[in-house]
């Protein structure tokens, strides 16, 4: 239910989760992604919750693309699109660190902070986030550095994070600095 006052989260959260809810809030915080809340708001509707959860799990934790960058990545649009409750969320010692955090929102004069992989990835997610027009260049770089199939799976999940990133800030769980 929404709240009508406009303080506190504007979606249902449940208060009492059931015990399939309670095994994918254990394992996204002993995994650090992602932030075990958002399992709270898709337990109102159950396929939706065992589907993202499979498909996180899936783009997330296995394929060909290093979590560290995957990593990188998320935590940049969580910071741009200011959401707390992913910024909350992290993946323990393969999180980047602060410099890397850092390095990745001037990337393209990063020197050695960040790698050339680091760079194209932050490149393709700068075109997907609509901050970026040279389609062809980042295409370009991305083929440099990545597998054709590599390409596939961090350009799904950088889109798939830029939407939910959105929708996850917009239910205001948690309080944003931004």
């Amino acid at each position: 239910m929404s709240n009508p006052r406009g303080d506190g989260p504007r979606v249902p959260v449940s208060d009492d989760p059931r015990p399939e809810t309670l095994r994918y809030v254990e394992e996204a915080r002993r995994l650090g992604t992602p932030n075990p809340d958002v399992y709270r708001v898709l337990e109102t509707r159950p396929e939706l919750m065992r589907s993202f959860h499979a498909h996180w799990r899936d783009i997330f934790d296995r394929g060909l693309v290093e979590i560290e960058l995957k990593e990188l990545v998320r935590r940049k649009m969580a910071d741009v699109y200011g959401c707390a409750t992913c910024r909350a969320a992290g993946v323990g010692e393969r999180a980047p660190g602060d410099h890397k955090l850092k390095a990745a929102f001037d990337w393209r004069d990063s020197g050695e902070a960040l790698d050339d992989r680091e760079r194209a990835a932050l490149w393709l997610a700068e075109l997907l986030m609509g901050y970026e027009t040279d389609a062809d260049g980042v295409y370009r770089e991305l083929h440099d550095r990545f597998s054709g199939p590599e390409i596939v799976e961090l350009g799904w999940f950088i889109a798939f994070n830029v939407g939910t990133i959105q929708f996850v800030h917009s239910w205001r769980l948690h309080e944003s600095p931004v």
